[in-house]
């Protein structure tokens, strides 16, 4: 599959846009937000949302393993006394 230059450039500013919605307090950022929008511009919705399906399911397994050890890591300074 190969895309055009428009279609690139639409998939950046879609990019742009989900993630100033960061700052704007939306949740745009995600996976299957982003992964939508460029499903819709790459005429390909089921592939995209499969993927951002995926790629949502990372996100949380990878945020489920990074706050343990700082919770960790925490209760361990405070029972030192730090």
């Amino acid at each position: 599959m190969q895309i055009t230059l428009i279609q690139a450039l639409l998939i950046g500013l879609w990019t742009a846009f989900c993630y100033a919605g960061m700052l704007w307090g939306i949740y745009t950022n995600r996976a299957l937000v982003l992964s939508f929008g460029v499903g819709v511009i790459l005429n390909d919705i089921p592939t995209a949302l499969a993927c951002g399906a995926v790629a949502e399911l990372a996100s949380w397994a990878l945020g489920s393993v990074l706050v343990v050890p700082s919770r960790l890591t925490q209760l361990a300074l405070g029972s030192l006394g730090l």
